[in-house]
């Protein structure tokens, strides 16, 4: 027994540990630190940071700079609103001295036509038939020098072949003949142009042509046309 109890203690001896495990006491800092370093792929911060301000400092710029292009462009649009308005009245105004300046002329031999002609009116009951039958053939010839000195031009298209530009057919006359077709067939009324411009086109009429039209007059013909026939 006893040599059992000698070796179980030798055993136990083995085990035991030669020194106890201190604690560390306070205020005193351990001899193994842990070394802190970032963490790999983070960013940082302060460049975070600085790109934000960057940011926010261009906007604020941009900002700036669209504030004066659009102050810019209100004034330029007040401008151009005063500029429109200017030459507006301007060309009003010119228009008005244009429009006098071509009337003026028309306007005074109006004037003097008309006082004229109340004169004849005065006396009519002195002139004889003959003299106030002379004065009113004379009018038209009075109107057109009052046209024609205002540059009017009293016209008749010279050719055979009707112009819808410078005439203006009344009616339509039938014709079994094809050559005359959409010819002149008679001159109603001359025409009236002002430089060059029509104001009032030639009145006429024109043919028509009519496969197997047969006038009045050559029916007429047919109808008293006799074959005597003598056996």
């Amino acid at each position: 027994m006893e040599g059992q109890e000698v070796l179980q203690e030798r055993i136990e001896s083995q085990f035991e540990p030669d020194n106890e495990i201190q604690e560390p006491s306070e205020g005193v800092q351990s001899e193994t630190k842990v070394e802190e370093s970032p963490m790999e792929g983070a960013p940082d911060i302060a460049s975070v940071l600085s790109e934000i301000k960057e940011s926010i400092a261009s906007l604020n710029q941009n900002m700036v700079d669209i504030k004066a292009r659009y102050e810019e462009k209100i004034a330029n649009d007040e401008y151009k609103n005063q500029l429109f308005d200017k030459m507006y009245q301007e060309l009003a105004s010119y228009k008005k001295d244009l429009y006098a300046k071509l009337m003026s002329p028309f306007i005074n031999e109006s004037i003097s036509l008309i006082a004229d002609y109340e004169r004849i009116i005065s006396k009519l009951d002195t002139y004889e038939p003959e003299r106030i039958a002379k004065y009113l053939r004379g009018i038209p010839d009075d109107l057109m020098t009052l046209l024609e000195n205002n540059g009017v031009e009293q016209y008749e298209d010279q050719g055979e072949i009707f112009n819808p530009k410078t005439q203006r057919a009344v009616r339509t006359i039938p014709t079994n003949k094809d050559e005359d077709n959409n010819k002149v067939a008679e001159r109603v009324h001359s025409g009236y142009r002002w430089n060059g411009v029509v104001l009032k086109p030639e009145i006429v009429t024109v043919y028509k042509y009519m496969e197997g039209y047969s006038s009045p007059e050559e029916k007429s013909n047919e109808d008293t046309s006799v074959i005597d026939v003598t056996e």
